[in-house]
């Protein structure tokens, strides 16, 4: 659920999708921007966007559960490009999350938003020795109901 409120987060972002390669969803509509909640399709075009749940532990508030949830999003490029604009999209993805108003998003699921947190990217390697950046969000989330 989370990894899909940031994914619709960034994908409504300008500044993100503006940098991203596009991607045929087989949805019936045009190619959307190349965000991912699930892993990379072998013919994806890069850069493009990989959003990972991490892990989620529980809090509660005034009576209300609540989770917070952390999610990785990765940022890959190519080899064959510089890596400024790696960094100008990871960039983008870190001012677009970090504190990102994400209310609307979490109401539609029945959950009251308590907070976004970003980490500035960083370079990690990965499995398929793409250049890829990395920032790390954590989002705090009540449920709307309260407890018994």
């Amino acid at each position: 659920m989370i990894a899909e409120v940031l994914r619709q987060k960034l994908a409504a972002d300008s500044t993100v999708t503006g940098d991203l390669a596009t991607y045929d969803f087989a949805t019936g509509s045009a190619e959307a921007p190349a965000i991912f909640t699930t892993p990379l399709p072998e013919d994806v075009k890069v850069p493009a966007i990989y959003i990972s749940p991490g892990t989620a532990v529980d809090f509660a508030c005034r009576k209300k559960r609540g989770a917070e949830v952390t999610c990785d999003v990765d940022v890959f490029d190519d080899n064959l490009q510089n890596h400024t604009r790696l960094a100008r999209l990871a960039q983008n993805v870190w001012d677009c999350l970090d504190r990102a108003a994400l209310e609307s998003l979490l109401d539609a699921e029945g959950y009251d938003f308590y907070g976004c947190w970003a980490t500035m990217p960083r370079d990690i390697t990965s499995p398929g020795a793409f250049p890829t950046r990395l920032v790390e969000c954590t989002v705090r989330v009540l449920k709307q109901e309260e407890r018994q």
